[in-house]
């Protein structure tokens, strides 16, 4: 548990990474611009809590009260295709003299994901049992995932800058939007701002679905270390089947250039 606890330590991940396998343009002259992309992207974010790192690691709820909430943990391989409509629009002042607006609608097709309910969280408390010292843990939590049937996680991310063609086990639709002006324009230079909104969506897992849940958590031990056979306890239930749905990362990103 102590060599866990200190892998976990400060540890945050947050990765978002894609390869392009197919992407063009297609002028329409005053009319804008058309563009299709289609790829594969990965990402992922872990954060754990600190109270739980400590409490891995000394497996003990009697040094102090613990509230364990979900930092962020969770990922998903997507497969996307994407098509851009763009265009420019020209006034020759010298402030704003020109904004270009474009939108990207995209259908996902969910490889596999992972995803700790954002609502999971662990509290443990002191109390007096009978005049004796207790802790009182309660809380819940719930474990998603999905995959594709056979799926072999390690050779699949092996081959992931060459497999663009994995089965799904999801489907989902997103957006990207986005403008830019030019806000001043002088005899020598251009000075640009633009504003994107990436990844505003759902995707809805179905296929080879896994939960581990537990819920209502609400026991009273009278001695502060927690036992392995209470750790299985809280393990919770595994269920396969069902569904459910997770949020594509939204992102704000802003940009100046001159």
């Amino acid at each position: 548990r102590s060599e866990l606890a200190q892998l976990l330590e400060d540890e945050k991940l947050f990765l978002n990474i894609g390869i392009n396998l197919i992407t063009a343009k297609l002028s329409l002259g005053n009319n804008g611009t058309l563009g299709i992309n289609f790829g594969t992207r990965l990402y992922c974010r872990l954060r754990f809590d600190n109270q739980l790192v400590k409490l891995i690691e000394t497996s003990n709820i009697g040094i102090q009260d613990y509230l364990i909430t979900n930092k962020g943990v969770g990922g998903a391989w997507t497969r996307e295709i994407g098509i851009t409509y763009s265009k420019q629009f020209l006034n020759y002042n010298e402030f704003f003299s020109e904004l270009s607006f474009g939108i990207t609608p995209k259908l996902i097709f969910g490889i596999a994901s992972l995803e700790l309910d954002e609502n999971s969280i662990i509290s443990t408390n002191q109390i007096n049992v009978r005049g004796s010292s207790g802790y009182r843990i309660r809380g819940g939590f719930k474990f998603s995932a999905s995959h594709p049937d056979n799926f072999n996680l390690s050779e699949e991310l092996s081959n992931f800058t060459t497999n663009f063609f994995s089965p799904s086990s999801g489907f989902g639709i997103g957006v990207n939007l986005g403008f830019q002006t030019v806000f001043i324009k002088t005899a020598n230079s251009k000075y640009k701002f633009g504003v994107e909104l990436q990844d505003l969506g759902k995707i809805n897992w179905s296929n080879q679905v896994f939960k581990r849940s537990l819920v209502n958590l609400d026991d009273t031990i009278t001695t502060g270390a927690i036992s392995n056979d209470k750790f299985k306890e809280y393990s919770g239930e595994l269920k396969t089947g069902g569904e459910f749905s997770t949020e594509l990362p939204t992102s704000i990103r802003l940009g100046f250039g001159a």
